[in-house]
C-alpha cells in the first residue's frame, strides 16, 4: 500500500494551463491600441440599434401607433366624463336655486300632456314630487349647457340651428 501525503494532492500540484484572465485585466486598455479600433472591435459582435429589421421597425411603430390612439380614446373619455360631471354639478346647483322671475311660454297641447305624464310616472315608480318647472328648467338647461359645449354638435343646433339641406 503506497502511503500518499500532501504533496501529492492534487492542490499542491502546479497547474498545467496558465491562468484564465481575470475581468480587470480586459478592462485595462493595451497602450498601443488606437481607441477608434477597440470600438470596433468592442461592436463587432453586437447589432445596434439603428440597424434593426423593416419588420421590428414595423411593429414598434404599430404598436407606438396603438398605444398614442388608446391615449387619446382615454383622454376623450375623461374630458367627456368630466364635463358631464360638471355640467351635472352646474345643473343640480341650478335646480336648487329658487325660481325668482316669472316667465310665460306657449307650448304645444302634446308636450304638456307628455309632460304630464312624465310627472306621473316619476311620483308613481320613484316616489319622487317634481313640478312642471323643475322639469322645463332642467331641459331648458340641459339644452344649453349642450350648445356651450358642443357647439355644432350639439342636440339644440341639430334640431334647431342646423338648415335642412
Amino acid at each position: 500500500m503506497k502511503k500518499s501525503g500532501l504533496a501529492d494532492s492534487p492542490f499542491f500540484k502546479a497547474p498545467s494551463q496558465p491562468p484564465e484572465a481575470s475581468p480587470t485585466s480586459l478592462d485595462k486598455k493595451p497602450a498601443n491600441e488606437p481607441e477608434q479600433n477597440r470600438a470596433e472591435k468592442s461592436k463587432a459582435g453586437q447589432t445596434p440599434e439603428t440597424e434593426k429589421s423593416p419588420q421590428t421597425t414595423a411593429k414598434n411603430e404599430s404598436k407606438f401607433a396603438s398605444l398614442q390612439a388608446n391615449k387619446q380614446v382615454n383622454l376623450q373619455t375623461s374630458k367627456q366624463t368630466s364635463l358631464q360631471t360638471n355640467m351635472q354639478a352646474s345643473m343640480q346647483s341650478l335646480l336648487n336655486e329658487k325660481a325668482t322671475k316669472p316667465a310665460t311660454y306657449r307650448y304645444p297641447l302634446d308636450l304638456l300632456e307628455r309632460l304630464d305624464d312624465a310627472l306621473h310616472m316619476v311620483r308613481k315608480d320613484y316616489r319622487r314630487k317634481l313640478t312642471k318647472n323643475e322639469i322645463a328648467v332642467a331641459a331648458l338647461l340641459f339644452l344649453l349647457v349642450d350648445f356651450e359645449t358642443y357647439g355644432q354638435e350639439s342636440v339644440l343646433y341639430q334640431l334647431l340651428i342646423k338648415q335642412p339641406e
